[in-house]
């Protein structure tokens, strides 16, 4: 089944299930029905996410042209031409490194390569353990898509690159919003009027995409993109795990998102009356989160939830009977609510006692996340060579703070206790 039959299947399940869910009455089987839609559209999603990813694989594939080894004196030996001829070469040290460590590289790429390892390759003695060392580079504008895909909260907060050195960076917060104008009378002076300001240190954590074996049979295939293999491996495990962190925490430099936005409404618990019989959200308590934002946020809100939240609130009318959510015309999703768009964060709670369960807000105001260099893959060729295999683990040094200077740009919906 081709992508674009995929993508309607998905918009006709859904507005099928928007249909049901409409019903002056729903039952608990037109429910079940509805859930069972939802699970065939997350396969769905999967199966079209992963042609996708084909696609644009292949594409990248049928781009790549091996560039002829460079002649002294011509592009490639020194200047190395183009940007995109320096990005061929690039990739073309890095897959011949992965397949065979520094003695495998081409001699005119070794020294270039070389300046991003900062050595010949992996060095062990079972009486040191300083003889480790960081592998290039060279991932993170390819990884930034896997990113986007698993973690879209990170196109939301702000992300600040720093310099690969770890040490503590100083952030300040401003609050002005009570100071504003009076009256300067005749021959008197005027007072002093100062900004509230607040602050500390970000400093970071080591956070690691595991490991991950190839063997040596394997590696040796030269028709095996392992350069795409192990960067799709590690971009998925790190944009789950950074979405993850952001909004729940991890005990240590990153804040949670979640836990540091303000309690805007408390929706009903498992004692409520709502259209389960229990935990619900209502028309109200949504509009009770949308206006207690302050409007300086609004123009760049967005709202946060997971997809069965979501897919509870496509049954929520107002007191006319009008639903909620608004199917969008163009794309058939249901993206949009009170004409702020929804992204999905399947990290945050359910529907459930006292969880905090809809976030809306400027996430980009609300919460600062530092990345400090880039990922970086470390090549372990000794440790499993009995095997016949050589691991790769991937780490990034990162960390978190709400940045909320005193006007709670991110805001957040509970569930009320039992």
């Amino acid at each position: 089944m081709i992508i674009k039959d995929l993508r309607n299947k998905i918009n006709q399940l859904m507005n099928d299930a928007y249909k049901i869910v409409q019903q002056p009455a729903v039952s608990s089987e037109d429910r079940a029905k509805v859930d069972a839609m939802f699970s065939e559209v997350d396969q769905l999603e999967a199966q079209a996410s992963q042609l996708e990813r084909i696609e644009k694989w292949e594409a990248d594939q049928r781009s790549i042209v091996v560039p002829p080894r460079p002649q002294p004196g011509t592009a490639g030996a020194g200047s190395e031409g183009s940007e995109e001829e320096r990005k061929q070469l690039d990739r073309r040290a890095m897959l011949q490194y992965l397949q065979g460590g520094m003695g495998n590289v081409d001699a005119d790429l070794r020294n270039r390569f070389r300046s991003f390892i900062g050595g010949n390759g992996e060095k062990r003695d079972l009486t040191t353990t300083t003889g480790a060392q960081l592998i290039p580079q060279l991932f993170y504008p390819l990884l930034i898509e896997a990113i986007k895909f698993y973690g879209p909260i990170m196109d939301l907060v702000t992300v600040r690159r720093t310099e690969n050195n770890g040490a503590p960076m100083k952030y300040a917060l401003d609050n002005d919003t009570a100071n504003s104008i009076s009256v300067l009378g005749e021959a008197t002076t005027v007072s002093e009027v100062d900004s509230t300001f607040s602050g500390s240190l970000l400093s970071t954590d080591t956070a690691t995409t595991g490991l991950i074996k190839i063997s040596e049979q394997e590696l040796a295939d030269s028709y095996f993109d392992l350069d795409a293999w192990v960067r799709g491996r590690f971009g998925i495990r790190l944009g789950r795990g950074l979405e993850n962190w952001i909004t729940n925490g991890n005990a240590s430099n990153v804040a949670s998102l979640l836990t540091s936005a303000t309690v805007a409404a408390t929706a009903a618990g498992a004692g409520g009356t709502g259209q389960d019989g229990g935990n619900s959200i209502g028309y109200d308590d949504i509009t009770a989160v949308y206006s207690y934002l302050d409007p300086g946020y609004e123009a760049n809100a967005t709202w946060m939830m997971t997809s069965k939240t979501r897919g509870f609130l496509m049954g929520v009318k107002d007191l006319y009977g009008r639903p909620l959510f608004i199917p969008n015309p163009s794309s058939g999703a249901f993206d949009m609510l009170l004409g702020r768009p929804v992204k999905l964060n399947q990290s945050l709670p359910q529907i459930g006692d006292s969880n905090k369960t809809v976030l809306y807000g400027d996430f980009s105001q609300g919460y600062l996340f530092r990345v400090d260099g880039d990922l970086a893959i470390k090549r372990l060729n000794e440790r499993f060579a009995d095997a016949l295999e050589v691991g790769f683990i991937g780490y990034l040094r990162c960390g978190g703070v709400a940045t909320d200077a005193g006007t709670h740009p991110v805001v957040v919906l509970q569930q009320a206790a039992s």
